[in-house]
């Protein structure tokens, strides 16, 4: 268990960005009554296939590399020398179409919005001094496909892409700076804006194996700007974590 926690540790990474994709939901779903809930060290999934080609779905995501919990004073005054902090939150639902062929291989579409958080430090006083801070609240609306192929019900393999549309909205942010520093290009870019708009491409792949009811899944995603470079993000990320599946209708 604690190398498992260790390993949840490196995936989740503990720089301050100010965008970072939660895990893409990839539910390999392949049937009515198919439940899907999955755990990660920072985000829980839930989805149900309703019918035999549509299911429904939530996912909530929170990380932190900060001790604050969204205080309203998210300030660099206790931070000193070199540091970059991020929090994040996000809340998404969602509906798929999927088609499933002799079994063995799903193709699905996934779409949604989602509605979020996010506070960001950037700050360092050697030499002098530059701090920096951004809170902002945001929507999310994107649209993903996934292509996935099972081996009974104990190991599925599934690529995906996605395109994100993030709307920040509500942005306040602070900058002080001494020796009269310029501000750098990813913090300038949300200064003094009330609202931005990012786009990303996103794709990836996972990986599940295990018994018929609980499995461990690994999944790599990559985030590539459509619209502009100059924001600090997190390009690469790994998750790790337990996935569980249900039925609701017994027979």
């Amino acid at each position: 268990m604690r190398a498992l926690f260790l390993i949840f540790l490196i995936f989740y990474g503990c720089t301050g960005y100010q965008y970072v994709a939660p895990a893409h939901f990839v539910p390999a779903n392949h049937e009515r009554d198919h439940g899907v809930a999955n755990l990660s060290y920072n985000t829980c999934q839930i989805g149900y296939a309703f019918s035999n080609h549509f299911s429904i779905y939530t996912l909530f995501n929170y990380r932190s590399n900060y001790k604050g919990i969204f205080q309203n004073d998210f300030s660099l005054k206790d931070t000193a020398g070199f540091s970059k902090k991020d929090e994040h939150f996000q809340l998404d639902l969602g509906i798929t179409y999927f088609n499933n062929f002799n079994n063995y291989f799903c193709f699905e579409i996934l779409t949604g919005l989602g509605y979020g958080k996010m506070n960001y430090l950037n700050s360092y006083h050697i030499p002098g001094i530059y701090d920096y801070s951004l809170s902002t609240k945001k929507m999310e609306y994107f649209i993903q496909s996934n292509f996935s192929i099972r081996y009974k019900d104990y190991i599925d393999f599934s690529v995906f892409s996605r395109i994100n549309c993030n709307r920040y909205f509500n942005i306040e942010s602070i900058y002080e700076s001494g020796l009269s520093r310029e501000m750098e290009n990813y913090d300038n870019y949300f200064h003094n804006r009330n609202q931005a708009d990012l786009y990303f491409f996103e794709p990836g792949f996972q990986l599940r194996f295990g018994l018929k009811q609980i499995k461990l899944f690994v999944q790599l995603a990559n985030s590539f700007e459509i619209n502009t470079s100059e924001i600090f993000f997190n390009r690469t990320r790994w998750y790790a974590g337990v996935s569980c599946s249900f039925n609701l209708i017994k027979d």
